[in-house]
């Protein structure tokens, strides 16, 4: 159980390969309150059909699952993921997680292949030349083709989050991966419409494991968090760094808040009242008091 009461340990019947793997499935119910808010719709959903996928893993494999989470543009649909992940990684040992994700403002299709490269490159801990050769790609066939090999080292479980809107390519290497014998089953879109071209290519993906999956805005305590550990790292007096719109509006979204452009504003708000009143400097404390007062209204997060 790991101390984790809300990892069900399962015995799964029979795998691909003659043997009975432990399995600990996600339990809503008795999920800790930190790890998920009651604010974000769609998680009972989700854990439906991750459990559908783990319930019965040989079969996922023979049937080819793919869980489909979709949605528009930062309504958490990698942070919801991720979390699942990791909890099932850590549960499992012989699962690896492999994030591909990239989230970008007006990037082009190549510097995100590039982002997916590298980080994929990271992940997989392919040598050097390989990483020459795959970053010198223009095609990305071949750099999914030497992905879906290095793949094939990975544990019992592999869980695999690609990024939005996937080549498909992607698509072809995740079939592939599934009918090699292991489960790969997270792809992030937030364009609804690639679940018709996954199916077109790939005709066995079943429709109820196809799932659209819209997220509310996090909880005020999320936002609160990442407040206080931001601020601790500035220390009392030093340099105000030079806000740029687009540099906040990066942070909030590596922080996984889903409003954005509210928190944005409170940023700048409290930032900019700091640097006019300490003269430059950060005050820690000022600014934490400054942004507290905005959460008196909890519309102020939720608007």
């Amino acid at each position: 159980m790991n101390g984790r009461p809300w990892l069900n340990p399962m015995s799964v019947p029979g795998s691909a390969r003659g043997r009975t793997p432990p399995l600990r499935v996600w339990d809503a119910e008795n999920c800790p309150p930190h790890l998920f808010s009651d604010d974000i719709d769609g998680v009972a959903e989700c854990v439906t059909a991750f459990r559908r996928v783990f319930a019965d893993p040989a079969r996922a494999m023979e049937d080819g699952h793919l869980t489909l989470v979709t949605g528009p543009s930062g309504t958490g649909k990698t942070s919801l993921l991720g979390r699942l992940a990791a909890i099932l990684a850590e549960a499992e040992p012989g699962t690896r997680v492999c994030d591909l994700t990239y989230a970008g403002f007006d990037v082009t299709g190549e510097e995100i292949r590039q982002q997916i490269i590298l980080k994929a490159l990271r992940e997989l801990n392919l040598d050097d030349e390989s990483r020459d050769r795959l970053i010198g790609q223009q095609d990305v066939t071949p750099f999914f083709v030497d992905l879906t090999k290095a793949l094939q080292a990975a544990g019992q479980y592999l869980v695999v989050l690609l990024p939005p809107s996937p080549p498909l390519e992607a698509v072809e290497a995740i079939r592939n991966r599934l009918i090699s014998g292991r489960v790969v089953f997270m792809v992030e879109s937030s364009e609804t419409e690639l679940v018709p071209r996954i199916r077109q290519r790939w005709e066995r993906v079943p429709e109820s494991v196809a799932l659209h999956l819209s997220l509310s805005e996090l909880a005020v305590e999320e936002a609160e968090r990442f407040i206080e550990e931001r601020i601790r790292h500035a220390s009392v007096g030093a340099t105000v760094p030079t806000l740029k719109p687009g540099t906040v509006e990066t942070v909030c979204r590596e922080a996984k808040i889903v409003t954005i452009r509210r928190l944005y504003g409170i940023f700048n708000d409290a930032f900019t009242l700091a640097v006019k009143e300490r003269r430059q400097s950060i005050d820690s404390e000022y600014v934490l008091a400054t942004y507290f007062e905005y959460l008196t209204d909890l519309d102020a997060l939720r608007g």
